[in-house]
């Protein structure tokens, strides 16, 4: 499981058709907006969807400005990790 938080800037203008874009979007949950344009989202791993793509695709919206990533976390074991737990 892969979760990251953003801030997403956005145009004021553009936040509430960015809000119902955000809201349509896998694994994406929109958690505050603010009217001089700032969006709160969590992005999450579903159905194959990397949380990497997900912001991808946030930036790539009409009317974002830039997105920040301010928290990720994985419970993933790495490689090595699970190579020595099968030894």
């Amino acid at each position: 499981m892969k979760v990251a938080s953003l801030v997403v800037r956005a145009r004021p203008e553009r936040l509430t058709a960015l809000g119902e874009a955000l809201r349509q979007m896998p694994g994406v949950e929109v958690h505050a907006v603010q009217p001089e344009g700032r969006i709160v989202v969590t992005v999450e791993d579903v159905d194959g969807v990397y949380p990497a793509e997900s912001i991808v695709s946030i930036h790539n919206l009409g009317g974002v400005i830039g997105v920040s990533l301010v928290y990720e976390y994985s419970d993933e074991e790495t490689g090595s990790e699970t190579e020595e737990a099968m030894q």
